[in-house]
């Protein structure tokens, strides 16, 4: 299951790279919107440890911890200089809260989305839509290689740990769907070198692979 969580935690970042239109440690004329750019930083690095490190009921990190053990490659800070507090449990939820802004919640999570994709492109709301369904298609060919069944739906995923809550979402409000092809999946149960043939749609931007 670690080499799963990785996975998730991987693609996470990246998905959550694609929004840093501010990137962490710049100054914005919104500071609620930077603290919470650097607490999804702190989230992720918690999340790479609990996978590297058994947590024995619940632990508190601070930056200087992150930075100490190389989970984090520089500072992050915040902008009216509140103090982070990273909490672990031993259920693998992390919870990051800054004395100045308060806890990193989904609507904190949903006011930094809503504020990046304000400043994305028409380009670069494609090419995170494209990165999500790439997302999509791994979760499902991990699950597949794990299982004797085939996925039909995201809540299978997401309660399989394959991909974590609320799922992934297009910058466009585009709705999700994807189908699996029995025939490719019984065969590459059978041959290791056969691949599952997926197919990924966005209600938005269509089917992968996209051409813009």
């Amino acid at each position: 299951m670690n080499s799963i969580r990785f996975f998730i935690i991987m693609a996470g970042l990246l998905l959550l790279l694609s929004l840093f239109i501010v990137p962490p440690g710049t100054i914005v004329a919104d500071d609620k919107i930077q603290c919470i750019s650097e607490m999804l930083v702190l989230e992720s690095a918690g999340e790479l440890y609990v996978i590297d490190h058994k947590v024995p009921g619940e632990k508190t990190m601070s930056v200087a911890d992150f930075l100490a053990q190389q989970f984090l490659s520089k500072p992050v800070k915040c902008p009216k200089d509140g103090t982070y507090r990273t909490k672990l449990f031993n259920t693998s939820e992390v919870q990051v809260e800054c004395s100045s802004h308060g806890i990193l919640d989904d609507k904190k999570k949903k006011e930094y989305r809503k504020y990046s994709i304000s400043k994305m492109s028409p380009v670069q709301k494609i090419a995170n839509c494209k990165l999500q369904m790439r997302f999509i298609e791994g979760a499902i060919e991990l699950y597949c290689m794990d299982h004797d069944t085939i996925p039909k739906t995201a809540d299978e995923l997401i309660k399989a740990e394959y991909m974590k809550k609320p799922g992934v979402l297009c910058p466009e409000n585009g709705a999700y769907s994807f189908s699996v092809d029995e025939k490719s999946f019984l065969d590459a149960k059978s041959d290791n070198s056969a691949e599952v043939k997926i197919q990924v749609k966005c209600s938005t931007h269509g089917i992968l692979p996209l051409e813009k």
